[in-house]
């Protein structure tokens, strides 16, 4: 895990500017920093890395790292490097590391860009071939690796973070009012739709893409594609014995490492399967940490006390207090690093956790990232799966289930009402439209524009790929990224392996759930891993809690702040009806999420305006 920038510009980088590139750069990598420059014509290609070192720590490994004609900056982690570091020594190569770094830059002089379909990991790579004056730029299958870019005129600038473009860059730049509108008023699932964000002309480079700039002219191509290609010959045992291999498969990828690793645990299946096969089948005995919220619609003290003491554990707990005044200079300080509004509640509170986790020495941290996307395990998939199915005969029997344990804990008024879905499978109001009273906040026109690419006719397996690529994913490794780079940790998510997550599209859509159980695949394959009541309990609640929890509105300090009339987020927002809801005794669980973006939004256009960064 590290961090990468670079540029193709007509100027001479000064040494000053390299210093606060490089600074910019320095949690992402503390371990060594360097850079390296090439003339291109009448231009000057620069790369810079910052080194967090995992794997190989010894200097032999730093970057930028050369082969050849080719040059190397790389941030991730390529799990299965081991494996084709073999195949190329069968082919004639030698190696002086032991790190992924050589093998990656070794696998593209042999593969060229095919290399990337070889690579089960994370990453951004950026390669630069001076015989021929070509860049290459790849990110991972799901985006877990940021990769930020933007196209000046003649010249190319790209970076891990946004404020580092920012500095690269050193030009001028604006706010993007369309993403702060979709923000606040749509919710975070609307932001990744596109490849814009929240800065005008800054782009990510999507999942899955490589970008080469040759002679001027950038060309984008996209090396993977995951579709739902159902095999209906699939027993429901096979395919238990497949998942349960490939789960522990990636788990044991992602143990790879010469440093001490951790987990984030909730209360829920995911990161409790992780942990229980990492401890039981591979006898790693390493600390987890968690959130505990005193609000019961959050609080996972009874499962997290079940998961460690079926695990033998230690398991390290961060209490919530909205009497910690602290929390909003803490989140001050993450939009700092962020260089953007802070998307979610949860966002925040991990990075909470990441710092307890920095505070133990730890480098490495696991979460179960992705589970929900590729064993089908949010609230609407329940009721998508109940419209893939209702002319089969186990139809009633999972939706009895449904109604039965499923309903109560539902909080999304259009899903509480199972007749949206059920009536109309093309219903999505539920996703960008959990609170329609809120737009009367807005003081511009919200536009209802939800787009859903088209995978596969199957409506639930849709909804599934749509968040894996646009929706959900992107933003929580995003988020999980960054709140983890602020402390040099490096994140890691084994639910989104490449072999595991494409035979769960071949497996038929009616084995996803079993007598009305989400993720139901996971639950029957893992189950010797997890403590049976946490693994069969169906209240979903993650890490999260009501921002009350967070933060104490009768600090005035906090108040004044909020509700500072001059403060720019009022040209998106109403103030007089911000302030009305702000004076609520209770807030819904969309008005708790809507108060906490308009806040975050707020520090960030400050902090956009700063001149200092």
């Amino acid at each position: 895990m590290c961090g990468i920038a670079g540029c193709l510009t007509k100027d001479l980088i000064n040494n000053n500017l390299i210093n606060k590139i490089l600074n910019s750069m320095y949690n992402r990598g503390p371990d060594n920093q360097d850079k390296v420059r090439f003339e291109v014509g009448k231009k000057n290609l620069y790369l810079f890395h910052s080194r967090l070192s995992i794997i190989d720590l010894e200097p032999r490994s730093h970057q930028p790292f050369k082969f050849r004609n080719y040059t190397l900056v790389f941030n991730g982690e390529i799990y299965n490097f081991k494996d084709i570091r073999d195949h190329l020594i069968s082919l004639g190569y030698k190696f002086k590391t032991k790190s992924d770094t050589e093998v990656i830059i070794k696998a593209f002089s042999e593969w060229k860009t095919d290399c990337f379909k070889k690579f089960i990991g994370m990453w951004a790579i950026a390669i630069w071939d001076d015989k021929i004056k070509k860049l290459y730029l790849s990110r991972d299958r799901f985006g877990e690796k940021p990769f930020y870019y933007i196209t000046y005129r003649d010249e190319f600038y790209f970076a891990s973070e946004l404020k580092t473009l920012r500095i690269i860059f050193n030009k001028k730049m604006e706010l993007n009012s369309r993403k702060i509108t979709d923000f606040l008023f749509k919710g975070y699932k609307s932001i990744k739709k596109d490849e814009a964000t929240f800065i005008k002309d800054v782009m990510h480079l999507k999942p899955s893409e490589t970008i080469t700039l040759f002679k001027g002219k950038l060309s984008k191509d996209k090396y993977w594609k995951l579709t739902y290609n159902p095999d209906y010959k699939i027993k429901y045992k096979d395919a238990l014995q497949e998942i349960k291999y490939l789960v522990e498969k990636s788990v044991q990828r992602t143990l790879i490492s010469d440093v001490p690793l951790s987990i984030m645990l909730s209360g829920g299946v995911d990161s409790a399967t992780i942990l229980g096969i990492a401890k039981k089948k591979f006898n790693k005995n390493f600390k987890s940490f968690s959130i505990i919220d005193n609000d019961d619609r959050y609080n996972e003290i009874k499962n997290l006390n079940l998961s460690t003491k079926y695990l033998k554990g230690r398991n390290i707990k961060l209490r919530l207090s909205k009497k910690n005044n602290n929390n909003f200079i803490k989140l001050n300080d993450l939009i700092g690093y962020h260089f953007k509004p802070v998307l979610t509640i949860s966002s925040f509170l991990s990075s909470l956790l990441t710092k307890k986790i920095k505070n133990h020495n730890i480098k490495v941290n696991l979460s179960g990232i992705g589970a929900d996307e590729v064993f089908s395990g949010y609230y609407d998939h329940t009721l998508f799966y109940l419209s893939v199915i209702k002319n089969e005969k186990f139809f009633h029997k999972n939706f009895s289930f449904w109604k039965k344990k499923y309903k109560k804990n539902i909080r999304n008024p259009f899903l509480k009402n199972e007749k949206y879905v059920l009536r109309n499978k093309n219903f999505r109001k539920h996703i960008f439209e959990t609170n329609p009273d809120l737009y009367s906040l807005s003081t511009k026109k919200i536009i209802s524009n939800f787009k859903e690419k088209n995978f596969t006719k199957d409506v639930l397996r849709n909804r599934m790929l749509n968040e894996s690529f646009f929706e959900t994913v992107p933003i929580l490794t995003d988020q999980d990224d960054l709140n983890h780079m602020i402390y040099s940790i490096e994140n890691r998510c084994p639910f989104l392996d490449k072999d595991l997550v494409e035979f769960l599209y071949k497996v038929p859509t009616k084995y996803l759930m079993k007598n009305g159980f989400s993720k139901n695949l996971l639950r029957d394959s893992c189950s010797e891993y997890v403590e049976p009541q946490v693994m069969f309990d169906t209240k979903k609640r993650g890490f999260n809690a009501t921002i009350k929890s967070i933060f104490n509105f009768n600090n005035k300090k906090l108040t004044n702040y909020v509700l500072n009339k001059n403060s720019e987020i009022y040209e998106y927002v109403n103030f007089d009806e911000f302030k009305n809801l702000l004076s609520q005794k209770k807030y819904l669980n969309s008005e708790s999420k809507f108060i906490f973006s308009v806040i975050s939004t707020m520090i960030f256009i400050e902090k956009f305006y700063e001149k200092k960064i």
